[in-house]
């Protein structure tokens, strides 16, 4: 479905240019999913822009982007334009800043819809009901809210049903579960995978919770500084990583496990206790159990 084949991107910044992604190669097969996970400024986000060629004119492009076989470089404005929403769509992080705060969710869907499709508004509204609902937003009323009226999941739920409202071959999800509670992150994930069974969508995550990427992905890229650190299957790069950045990844997913553990069992006071995780590892809990 998707081929990176040694993909540079380069910005041009007051300092002079600079390499945001060096030499970039993966491949997700059609029905897959990959999941991408590093620190901040590794390059993550950057790689969803140039599949859907945001921003092209202020990035040069070393190598190339296929998508069933097309390169999406060489493409003029107006093919990307039928591309996107019909054959690759996205899920952003940070729903909230993602909606016009004066259009009501149901003109939003409305909007989308008919920009791919000639379809009359009553056709795209039941289009936008029936996607809805396939996320279990039933509610008659929310198609008149306003994005502010919702909280962030709920938006987060309709952001994904907008991208799905047209069937794209390919999803890329930036950070689906970003400042989402951790039951509203299993529903938002859950939802995902349905998705991805009903439709057969080819799917690529990109997270900082490894986690996430644990849950989702076939095959993982780990990325630091622009560049792939470690690339291979999910259950292997989880269970004998290579790399010494993915073995840290590893082990601070881990203890986080360890502590989730120790604080759900603890019934003890609030006066405070010390847990020890191992030799090196202390966690204080003051005051009372969170």
């Amino acid at each position: 479905m998707l081929e990176i084949r040694d993909l540079s991107i380069t910005l041009q910044t007051a300092r002079g240019p600079k390499k945001v992604v060096q030499h970039v190669d993966f491949q997700i097969p059609t029905g897959t999913t990959l999941g991408i996970v590093g620190e901040s400024g590794s390059g993550k986000t950057m790689l969803c822009y140039a599949i859907l060629q945001l921003f092209r004119e202020s990035r040069h492009y070393g190598g190339d982007i296929l998508l069933e076989g097309r390169s999406l470089l060489g493409m003029d404005e107006q093919q990307l334009r039928g591309l996107r929403g019909n054959d690759v769509a996205c899920i952003l992080q940070n729903p909230m800043a993602m909606f016009n705060p004066i259009i009501t969710i149901g003109e939003h869907m409305i909007e989308t819809v008919q920009a791919h499709r000639s379809l009359s508004k009553k056709q795209a509204l039941h289009i936008a009901t029936e996607q809805l609902a396939f996320f279990q937003l039933t509610d008659s009323r929310l198609l008149k809210k306003y994005p502010h009226e919702l909280s962030g999941g709920m938006l987060q739920r309709v952001m994904i049903a907008m991208a799905m409202s047209l069937r794209p071959k390919l999803l890329l999800a930036d950070e689906p579960t970003t400042a989402l509670d951790t039951m509203t992150q299993l529903k938002v994930l859950e939802e995902l995978s349905h998705c991805q069974q009903q439709y057969q969508t080819t799917m690529l995550i990109v997270s900082h919770d490894l986690g996430v990427i644990a849950r989702m992905a076939d095959q993982i890229v780990v990325m630091r500084r622009g560049k792939i650190m470690e690339y291979g299957p999910a259950e292997r790069l989880l269970q004998n990583p290579v790399h010494s950045y993915t073995k840290a990844l590893v082990a601070a997913k881990r203890k986080d496990d360890q502590l989730e553990k120790l604080v759900d069992s603890w019934s003890g006071d609030t006066n405070g206790i010390l847990y020890e995780l191992d030799t090196n590892y202390w966690v204080r809990q003051e005051e009372s159990r969170c």
